[in-house]
């Protein structure tokens, strides 16, 4: 199998999977059934995702304990997007999980709602509003 590099889509849905409640988690298992929802759905392992989930937070500047030293590009070009602008980075990432039919609620339960990718073209020019609910100034 030849490797291929994240997308920042791809890294987008791991970063809604690192920040959203009951999440950030102090270590990830890839035995955890929202991990395989997410590998699943991409065309990823559950170990590939949760070394993503791993090098987001050696990117997150407010995260505790020990992380990866080694953290790809995306990783950190995707945190810097977030720092910048939560609001609009969150909102992107929800819309990507959703558009592979994966929706994280509110009180944080990751759901896949069995639809799958809509046509490019059905997504051209649609809009929404979406509000995200994001922990901040953690520790």
């Amino acid at each position: 199998m030849s490797r291929r590099n994240w997308s920042r889509q791809e890294t987008l849905m791991a970063l809604a999977f690192y920040l959203c409640p009951p999440f950030p988690r102090k270590n990830w298992d890839d035995s955890d059934a929202e991990i395989r929802l997410l590998a699943g759905e991409i065309g990823r392992t559950e170990s590939a995702v949760c070394f993503k989930i791993a090098n987001l937070k050696a990117c997150d500047p407010n995260r505790t304990g020990l992380g990866f030293t080694n953290t790809a590009g995306m990783g950190r070009q995707v945190i810097s997007e977030y720092l910048a602008d939560p609001d609009a980075t969150m909102s992107e990432a929800m819309w990507e999980l959703e558009q592979i039919g994966i929706r994280i609620s509110y009180d944080g339960e990751i759901e896949a709602s069995g639809s799958s990718r809509p046509d490019q073209s059905q997504q051209l020019g649609m809009e929404r509003v979406e509000q995200v609910r994001t922990r901040v100034n953690q520790d």
